[in-house]
């Protein structure tokens, strides 16, 4: 039998394509199958306790694996987190039966799913009295007025976690929503085309309307500046910020922030020190996040890569590159750089 040829790299990238493409076709296919259904009936078609002999092998694969393994002879009523995305759910079906079958869930995600009415969100999480997580992605919910539709208020205020990324909602009208949730801790928020944070003239202070927001994911948006998430500096539980993805060229002297500590800066083509120097004027922060697909940091003794930026007096950086690009230069554009920053040991 002849060697078999080792493929070169553009054949490595053309058959990840394929066989990415052919994945998306048979999800997509997967998703078509589904017939459109009520909450309780795509509960009921993803976990209900199946026996061997009702499977259809022919339907979902997918859902049958998920079946065999989680095989959950577990009672619906027993349930306390449901992750149904794309499931075809169209309607809330009949009074109170989400209740009586599946009252004990405590986090439930609908993303992706057919949805449209806030009055549906309603009626579905005024049954779930333990709800805390609910994941609204991808629904294209009808856009909301002035006020907040009848009931919507009571029905979010138990949350802790809100999901609503690529639901095509303004940042006025999530704030809207954010103030029927004094509770609320994490916020998802991606894909939304965002470009301005500031609340409506007029409206209340975003540290008033999230005192408690400690999470805050707003990657894939259409910030193309450090003065845009300004109006973020005064949260005062703010601990994470997640803006991958966004247009954001370089970070000036930063106010506030005072209890920032993680944050995501993943695809925005900042490629200067002064900017880690400002980031390392955070009072809290302990790890940024950079990988560059554009031009990264340039440091500045290009000769020597021994030669660190000189050391700032409270943070150390490491700037972690994979083993298989080690040994490019820091100015070569595929170089994926990292920067962590750690608190140097007290003496």
């Amino acid at each position: 039998m002849p060697p078999r040829q080792r493929l070169q790299p553009h054949q490595i990238e053309a058959e990840l394509e394929k066989e990415a493409r052919l994945d998306a076709e048979r999800y997509a296919a997967a998703k078509a199958a589904k017939s459109p259904c009520t909450v309780l009936e795509g509960i009921r078609r993803k976990y209900k306790y199946k026996k061997p002999e009702e499977v259809d092998v022919e339907a979902n694969l997918e859902d049958e694996r998920i079946l065999a393994h989680t095989g959950a002879k577990q009672a619906l009523h027993l349930l306390t987190r449901v992750f149904m995305p794309d499931e075809n759910v169209v309607s809330v079906g009949e009074e109170g039966e989400l209740a009586t079958a599946c009252g004990a869930i405590e986090e439930l995600d609908l993303a992706g799913n057919g949805l449209q009415a806030w009055g549906s969100i309603v009626t579905i999480v005024d049954q779930l009295p333990n709800l805390h997580w609910l994941g609204l992605n991808r629904l294209r919910l009808d856009p909301l007025g002035a006020a907040l539709p009848t009931g919507l208020a009571s029905a979010l205020g138990g949350l802790r976690t809100l999901c609503l990324g690529e639901t095509g909602l303004p940042w006025e009208k999530m704030l809207l929503l954010a103030a029927a949730t004094p509770l609320l801790e994490e916020l998802h928020f991606n894909g939304n085309a965002v470009a301005v944070l500031r609340p409506a003239e007029g409206g209340a202070a975003l540290e008033d309307v999230l005192p408690r927001l400690h999470t805050l994911y707003l990657e894939d948006n259409l910030l193309d500046s450090w003065d845009a998430l300004t109006p973020l500096a005064t949260l005062p539980a703010l601990h994470t910020l997640n803006v991958n993805g966004n247009a954001i060229p370089a970070v000036p002297p930063l106010p506030g922030f005072a209890s920032l500590r993680v944050i995501m800066l993943r695809g925005n083509p900042i490629s200067d020190w002064s900017s880690i120097d400002h980031l390392d004027a955070l009072p809290q922060l302990c790890e940024a996040r950079r990988t560059a697909p554009h031009p990264p940091f340039t440091v500045p003794h290009p000769p020597c890569r021994a030669a660190p930026h000189p050391p700032l007096p409270y943070r150390t950086h490491t700037l972690a590159v994979p083993p298989p690009l080690a040994e490019l230069p820091l100015d070569c554009p595929s170089s994926p750089l990292t920067l962590t920053l750690t608190p140097n040991p007290q003496p």
